[in-house]
């Protein structure tokens, strides 16, 4: 597969400009082509010297680029790609942005093939950096891409310096995972032939300096403590800022860099005061260079400002605030923008915190404009796999206005607000979904032949044995076709319509459920309560790091263990409970159904076994799932989702496939990843099982159950069970999987490999999927979007529910679970109800460790509740055991009777 050197996105809007370009100047070629290459050395000894010399005044450049295209005229060669190269990288320098973007696409249109590979990659590399800095992320993303393709050709120092800055691309939205290996092999790459080149240390002092950015967005968006991220960003900061010189023009916005990440890391720390010294070495070094990064002074001023707010200085934080603020504007850079808005917003909340009657009106306008940006910004990035983490990276205004509204009572404010930041990306793809049946054939058609390519362009480059070249090759067209389909479908994130109170509580009044859902914050973390009757808030007695260590010890033992320990210590699931339920007990109805929204590290925690008892037998215990029936949702929204349109007709009431067969099984997913499934002998069990209790059912396993026939069934089935090991990929969640049947040679719809990002065009018209593998409800973890994994893509392609594991599930236990749970399921009982009621028949037959929630608590219920609309009538079978006793005891009462009033009448 070759790479593509053009994109059908960017064509409409640059021929005017390559145009208007190409018209310019003499069109034939001289006679001499010894004057050409003349002229092309004196622009490449011009370029050198303005550059070395720090030369501002590139506007010199210009006349001799136009003599020498008018001496190649239309000639594409080696000679005038190098020559577009400079022009471009001039055009840049001066801010001249679509100029620049003409001369860039003219080379990779027609000049890219004469160019040397480092050539190359420093062309897509500047489009990148042009697209990046005119808020273009996913046309920059497309470049970096390109660019990858020519890693292994380049020089160690070009190299290293293409591997950083992708990974600082993936760490701008968010992709942490998908960062840090270019910073590995970026680091790598340096340390291998440090004293070879002597910009090396530089460029290890850049890397160091990008991982150390990587903690500390990191540690914003949730993923790690603030103060831990902290301390190791300052440590290799610290390193990077004497690796990088402070003399060297070539390395001046590096050396910015590193001392304004140090500041800001030290001012997290605690150490505001150690910022200042830093942030005046950074605004002197700034002058130079003023012209080409304003944003690196506005930078300056923030964290001025942050760092006198911290110390109370208000005056002096308003005027660096206010700077940071203009300069902002002034160069058109939205985010930020926002960032300072909320900085201000901060400032006013502690001035009027200094009030004896305080007011925070201004605070929330501040907070409310952010949040119109940011709301701006979401749209960029459509429904792609990264809009949720792009989104979560917008959060710190909502956060904030949260947190304010919280501070002042007014909780049914601060409800809607919170709702309006969750599950965004979930909503977005269920109206694509929605979407999709009213587009008309011919552009279906288009739609699914580029998602087509897309998935196996993707597909491919998952590959472990393929190039880096070719995976960023595979890796480009799969954006491309993204891209492409989105725009053909014309779809455009929306802000989510408006939600109030009365509507919530409505539904939940219909259902009969109580809404809790948390807002958590390093300073104080408040649990929201509503009732169809009332909404009230609570702040809770722990905050982020305290509750991060009780939920740590949960995850070390239960659901980051390929072979977890059934037994944990009781003293943690009591403490929280205590932390999160006891103190809003009193509003919860007794035996009442719950519906939790989880925030942050609560999408991990399995709310069911929480509870409290000094018994050391597990059994024994008092659980808050065995008093309340719990289903879990991603926001508020998802419940007042008018139902999917689903076909009455559905003739199958259950489809469950199961693979219980791995080892040995030579197919295509293990050539691809390389990673030897384990057998689950209990698969046939819980099928047969389920077989027994839906003798109407549609049921395939192992060699049945391929991809081809979930296709054929999925679609026409009200309930649809999967029973297999399931593989998350925190990276892309899309392209989790799980596995079904398939052989060594199948086409990729066959090859047993069932991938998220395929059930994304199929609507389901299911009730509910059951997903009984291991860890089937883990993914990423999004802030505001909540959990990104395997029951999220069922709840995107339509699915009204699901049921899925938070960790490794012990097989018998798992079968035992779910055949309860279908009993109950198949009675009539809401599908809350049903997990419930399974959930004590286990605990009722088991005791000591075996009771332990390590085997009964991993299952997770998300979505609408009601009970399954079945098309056959089934009675359970405690009910006929019920029914044949009764009837055995009429044959026997009944004779008597008779004989005793015959007996009786003779008598008289």
């Amino acid at each position: 597969m070759t790479p593509h050197f053009t994109s059908p996105l960017r064509k409409p809007q640059l021929i005017p400009i390559l145009g208007l370009l190409m018209c310019s100047g003499t069109v034939a070629s001289v006679s001499e082509p010894g004057e050409c290459t003349h002229l092309l050395e004196r622009v490449t000894s011009q370029y050198g010297a303005y550059a070395r010399a720090g030369n501002e005044n590139w506007e010199d450049l210009l006349p001799l680029f136009d003599e020498a295209k008018a001496c190649y005229g239309a000639t594409h060669s080696a000679e005038t790609a190098r020559m577009t190269d400079y022009e471009s990288s001039v055009l840049y320098k001066l801010g001249r942005y679509e100029e620049a973007e003409a001369a860039l696409s003219r080379f990779i249109d027609h000049e890219a093939e004469f160019a040397e590979p480092n050539i190359r990659a420093g062309v897509y590399q500047r489009r990148a950096v042009l697209y990046a800095h005119t808020d273009r992320p996913l046309d920059a993303l497309q470049d970096y891409m390109a660019s990858a393709q020519f890693v292994d050709e380049l020089s160690p120092a070009n190299g290293a310096k293409l591997l950083n800055r992708i990974g600082n691309w993936f760490r701008s939205i968010g992709d942490y995972d998908a960062a840090l290996p270019y910073y590995v092999r970026a680091d790598s790459l340096v340390v291998a032939h440090l004293g070879e080149d002597p910009d090396l240390e530089a460029i290890h002092g850049q890397v160091l300096s990008s991982k150390a950015a990587l903690y500390i967005e990191a540690a914003n968006r949730g993923v790690l403590g603030s103060e831990v991220a902290a301390a190791e960003a300052a440590t290799l900061l610290e390193a990077a800022l004497n690796k990088i010189p402070s003399d060297d023009p070539e390395f001046l916005y590096e050396r910015i860099n590193v001392l304004l990440w140090l500041a800001y890391a030290y001012r997290e720390r605690g150490d505001p005061d150690l910022a200042f010294p830093l942030i005046r070495e950074a605004r002197e070094l700034g002058t130079p260079i003023i012209r080409r990064y304003p944003e690196l002074v506005s930078w300056t001023y923030t964290e001025d400002g942050r760092a006198q707010l911290e110390l109370g200085n208000l005056a002096e934080a308003r005027e660096a605030l206010q700077t940071a603020l203009s300069m902002d504007r002034e160069v058109g850079k939205p985010v930020h923008e926002m960032e300072s808005l909320v900085d201000l917003g901060l400032l006013a909340e502690a001035i009027a915190d200094t009030s004896s009657t305080p007011v925070y009106d201004i605070a929330e306008a501040y907070y409310e404009r952010a949040i119109t940006i940011a709301e701006v910004e979401r749209r960029t990035f459509g429904n792609l796999e990264w809009s949720a983490s792009m989104f979560a990276g917008s959060m710190r205004p909502y956060r904030y206005l949260i947190r304010l509204l919280l501070r002042e009572g007014r909780y049914e404010e601060a409800f809607l607000r919170l709702d309006e930041t969750r599950a965004r990306y979930l909503q977005d793809l269920r109206l694509t979904n929605r979407m999709r049946p009213r587009l008309n054939a011919d552009l279906r058609k288009r739609i699914d032949s580029l998602e087509t390519v897309q998935d196996d362009a993707r597909y491919a480059s998952l590959n472990p044995d393929i190039s880096d070249a070719d995976r960023a090759t595979f890796f480009s067209e799969a954006l491309d076709a993204r891209m492409e389909a989105n725009r053909l479908m014309g779809f455009t994130p929306t802000a989510p319509p408006a939600l109030t109170l009365a509507t919530v509580q409505r539904v939940l009044e219909e259902r009969d459920q109580t809404l809790v859902t948390y807002f958590l914050d390093e300073d104080a973390s408040y649990v929201l309560v509503v009732r169809p009757d009332t909404i009230v808030g609570v702040e809770l007695p722990v905050v982020v790091d305290s509750l991060s260590q009780l939920i740590t010890a949960v995850g070390e033992a239960w659901l980051g263990s390929d072979q977890p320990e059934p037994f944990l210590d009781p003293a943690i699931l009591s403490e929280l409970h205590a932390s999160l339920i006891e103190p809003v007990a009193h509003l919860l109805l007794p035996n009442g159904a719950l519906v939790i929204i989880p925030e942050g590290l609560l999408t991990a925690l399995p709310f069911a076994a929480l509870g409290v008892g000094e018994e050391t037998d597990f059994a024994e215990r008092d659980y808050l799932g065995q008093n309340h029936p719990i289903s879990m949702e991603l926001s508020a929204a998802l419940l007042t989702e008018p139902p999917e349109q689903r076909e009455s007709s559905a003739n199958t009431d259950l489809m469950a496939f199961g693979r219980s067969i791995f080892e040995g099984e030579s197919n295509a997913l293990q050539i691809r990843f390389g990673q030897p499934l384990a057998d689950l002998p209990d698969v046939p069990n819980e099928l047969n099982n389920l077989r027994n209790l839906f003798p109407s059912g549609h049921f395939a396993l192992n060699q049945e159950a391929t991809e081809g026939a979930l296709y054929s069934q999925i679609q026409d089935s009200r309930v649809v069970h999967l029973a297999s090991h399931a593989i998350m990929n925190p990276t892309f969640p899309l392209f989790s999987y799980i596995s079904l049947w398939g052989s060594e040679g199948a086409q990729d719809t066959e090859d047993g490999t069932l991938f998220l990002y395929e059930l994304q065009n199929r609507t389901l018209q299911s009730d509910l999927v059951v997903l009984s593998g291991c860890s089937t409800a883990r993914g990423e973890n999004h802030l505001g979007e909540g959990m990104i994994g395997l029951q999220h893509a069922f709840r995107a392609a339509g699915a009204a529910s699901t049921l899925a594991t938070m960790w490794q599930v012990e097989d018998g236990a798992m079968t035992e679970l779910m055949t309860s749970f279908y009993e109950h399921l198949r009675a009539g009982q809401r599908k809350d109800r049903a997990l419930q009621l399974a959930q004590r028949d286990y605990l009722e037959a088991n005791s000591g460790t075996r009771a332990s929630p390590f085997f009964w608590a991993s299952a997770t219920f998300y979505g609408n509740p009601s009970s399954v609309d079945w098309k056959h009538t089934y009675v359970a079978q405690r009910t006929w055991f019920v029914l044949g006793a009764l009837l055995l005891l009429s044959s026997l009462v009944i004779p008597y009777l008779i004989r005793r009033r015959t007996a009786q009448l003779l008598t008289v």
